[in-house]
């Protein structure tokens, strides 16, 4: 897990923001007190990744309800879903390569990103262990936490490397041809992923 503190300025920055887009009602949005964490938990992860040194694209929020990805690294869509609870929710479509769950609590203190799953565990996840939760006219699929795979810094560096999500296994990880030339290292390495949940 990772555990970024936030910044009161953002709290700020990410209420006023949804206020605006509150007025505007153009979207079906559940409403509630809290909606400005999605925005909130983009801004933070996407000031963590500038401060680590991690190379991604924060796709602009435009609206929510919009189809688009909140960040893409190494060509590879992520959506981050934050919310108070410490399961993962989602709506019936996830079409991005990558879900990723985080918390804010109440206080607004600290974003936790927990864990992730990439679209062929999210499939059996959401329609096989998942509970299904209707809220009016939107369904969401909750998943448990301890259903995803665990995540640290080193998940974020690791994604733009070429088969990094095809073919996990926590023995060896196989890299790109140009492996042994552009990083230095071995094509074939021993890597403890168990970090991921890998088995």
């Amino acid at each position: 897990m990772i555990t970024i503190k936030i910044k009161p300025r953002e709290v700020l920055i990410a209420k006023m923001r949804m206020k605006e887009f509150d007025k505007q009602k153009t979207y079906n949005k559940f409403v509630c007190k809290n909606n400005y964490i999605g925005l909130l938990g983009e801004m933070v992860l996407d000031r963590w990744m500038d401060e680590e040194g991690i190379a991604h694209q924060w796709v602009p929020f435009i609206k929510p309800g919009t189809s688009e990805p909140d960040f893409i690294i190494g060509g590879k869509t992520i959506d981050l879903k934050c919310s108070s609870d410490a399961n993962l929710w989602l709506t019936e479509r996830t079409p991005h390569d990558i879900y990723i769950s985080a918390q804010i609590m109440p206080t607004n203190d600290y974003l936790y990103v927990s864990g992730w799953l990439d679209q062929p565990s999210l499939r059996k996840a959401k329609y096989v262990t998942g509970r299904r939760v209707v809220r009016g006219s939107r369904t969401a699929y909750v998943i448990s936490k301890a259903r995803l795979n665990d995540l640290d810094k080193s998940f974020f560096f690791m994604l733009p490397m070429e088969g990094f999500l095809e073919g996990l296994d926590s023995s060896s990880l196989q890299l790109p041809q140009s492996a042994e030339k552009d990083l230095g290292v071995p094509k074939s390495f021993q890597l403890d992923l168990s970090f991921m949940g890998a088995e």
